[in-house]
């Protein structure tokens, strides 16, 4: 499970997923104006940081 939080192509996989997501809701957040849309936007962030901060601790133990 560990090389495969290191590995590359998770990395560019993931980040390309969570900022499609992010980028998405974005969009949808400027034309609605709810909150629940922040709410997912703010999810998006949170799990676009965590995939990089996965990233990097699992490739240092590697």
């Amino acid at each position: 499970m560990k090389r495969l939080y290191a590995s590359k192509l998770n990395l560019v996989m993931l980040t390309v997923m969570w900022a499609l997501l992010l980028v998405l809701n974005l969009i949808n957040y400027v034309n609605t104006k709810s909150e629940l849309i922040l709410v997912v936007v703010i999810v998006a962030v949170v799990g676009l940081v965590l995939n990089f901060v996965f990233y990097f601790v699992a490739s240092r133990k590697r």
